[in-house]
């Protein structure tokens, strides 16, 4: 049994009729799918690309090691929105410094984010998950990159909506958009 609701009457409707059902608290799961669709079922959601890799020993020992490429200070030298060159200084004049498992994102316009991150070890082109640390409620999401020489590509929907598929852009209109910035080690 799966059941979908567009609104908080249907969602009303729906928690009232489990109440006097036979399902057991223990058996509903409640999740919110990459689109905003509300699902209850008594199955646990389906593994999602929007979700966040499971963490395991031996994930987190591939893990620290598959983040060294990424390591140092790196300044944007190129932003694209949608395929279109970006002139929003929030990420031109923007700073990524990676540490560990932890990325910092800081620009005099926005401040200063820190996120950890998880590495998904299957993904082509690579990928990883933030979460957000500092400000604990962040927006927390999916980027790729891909390290070509002393250039780091990294492919990001705006307010982490989502988990790109590649660094192509989908169309000019297209929403989320698709920001992709180039990379370059700060001298």
């Amino acid at each position: 049994m799966e059941i979908f609701v567009s609104s908080a009457e249907d969602a009303l409707a729906t928690v009232k009729a489990l109440l006097t059902s036979t399902v057991t608290f223990d058996q509903l799961h409640k999740w919110t799918d990459s689109t905003g669709r509300t699902h209850y079922s008594e199955k646990p959601p389906p593994l999602s690309s929007d979700r966040s890799p499971a963490a395991g020993p031996v994930a987190e020992d591939r893990n620290k090691n598959s983040f060294q490429e990424l390591q140092g200070s790196w300044g944007v030298i190129k932003a694209t929105m949608n395929g279109k060159a970006s002139r929003d200084a929030s990420l031109l004049d923007g700073t990524w410094t990676f540490r560990g498992n932890e990325l910092v994102l800081q620009s005099p316009q926005k401040g200063k984010v820190r996120f950890t991150l998880k590495m998904d070890l299957e993904a082509k082109p690579k990928a990883f998950h933030l979460t957000s640390v500092e400000p604990p409620d962040q927006t927390s999401g999916w980027m790729l990159f891909s390290r070509e020489g002393d250039r780091l590509k990294i492919a990001l929907y705006d307010n982490l909506e989502g988990r790109p598929e590649s660094f192509e852009p989908r169309g000019p209109r297209a929403e989320p958009e698709l920001i992709v910035v180039t990379l370059a080690p700060k001298k």
